[in-house]
């Protein structure tokens, strides 16, 4: 990969990063995922810068192409890893949402369901988040929904499971972008 693309890569890993990091502090609850995405692109644009600033082509892709390859391959097997662990479906009754704001004045919703499990009783919010507009229009108070449970940790409930086909393209968008760092970087 030619350098300035490299650092075109780099100012975008930044700039993405930067933005993680305020939706984190502007957010009411720690997220980890937050975090580790907004360090993970902060990483890898200052590989790239420094890549750059030696002229290490290699560097400057490591930061550039496979970071983009580890974050293709690593959302496509935590897709696959939400399939295999949400494997079980339950009635829940929607109560409420919790509000989280995002950024300036966007807020996500994230719905807070009752339901039973193996004879105990919880009430948990789903791991989606939906603007105002849309989770309104999809929940309705004391109305019953079937939820995706994850029987291992039963207060991790989601309404909605990706599906197994769609994880694909991201593993092999992941496989392509490693082929082509080699390469872009070996040859």
């Amino acid at each position: 990969m030619d350098l300035y693309l490299a650092r075109l890569f780099g100012m975008v890993w930044l700039i993405i990063a930067t933005v993680l990091l305020y939706m984190l502090i502007r957010s009411k609850t720690f997220s980890k995922v937050l975090l580790f995405l907004s360090l993970y692109f902060f990483a890898s644009g200052a590989i790239v810068f420094v890549g750059v600033y030696i002229g290490n082509k290699i560097l400057a892709n490591i930061g550039g192409i496979l970071s983009l390859a580890f974050l293709s391959l690593g959302l496509g097997l935590y897709q696959r890893y939400q399939i295999k662990a949400f494997s079980e479906t339950i009635k829940a009754e929607f109560k409420t949402y919790h509000s989280y704001p995002i950024y300036k004045d966007r807020i996500s919703y994230k719905p807070v369901f009752a339901y039973t499990y193996q004879g105990q009783n919880y009430e948990e919010e789903t791991l989606s988040g939906y603007s105002e507009e849309v989770g309104v229009r999809k929940f309705k108070t004391a109305e019953t929904y079937e939820v995706y449970i994850n029987p291992s940790q039963p207060k991790q409930i989601t309404e909605q499971v990706p599906e197994k086909k769609k994880t694909g393209p991201l593993l092999v968008l992941g496989l392509v972008l490693i082929l082509l760092y080699v390469i872009f970087t070996f040859t």
